[in-house]
């Protein structure tokens, strides 16, 4: 449950989820994985995390319900995309993600950006 998870990872690819489980289990943090939307809006309804991370490729352009859920209850959030799907940056701002990237820099700076988020930052 996400009460008991600092960061839930929202991420459908399985092989890519893994990779970020393993990245983020070595920073010390708990993490739940979740790769379908329902489950994500799921767990969402029982508790905000400390931090929510999104592959924002896979809600199929659903993020309005992102705002809506954060606005409630506001907590720090990361995004990123696939570097081709630009126009998923200006529609993750306005769901009210904090942090957005293409998906390279988000690899290349996962623990530096899920630090900042632990913190509030």
């Amino acid at each position: 449950m996400v009460e008991e998870a600092k960061i839930l990872v929202f991420e459908p690819d399985l092989l890519f989820s893994s990779k970020l489980d393993s990245s983020i289990r070595k920073m010390g943090d708990q993490v739940m994985l979740v790769t379908d939307q329902a489950n994500l809006l799921q767990e969402l309804t029982r508790g905000m995390p400390k931090v929510l991370v999104l592959n924002l490729d896979a809600p199929d352009g659903k993020l309005d319900l992102l705002r809506d859920i954060l606005g409630r209850e506001p907590c720090s959030s990361v995004g990123y995309y696939s570097h081709t799907n630009t126009r998923l940056a200006e529609e993750a701002k306005r769901a009210g993600i904090g942090v957005i990237l293409p998906r390279g820099a988000f690899v290349s700076r996962i623990r530096e950006i899920l630090a900042k988020a632990l913190k509030g930052q």
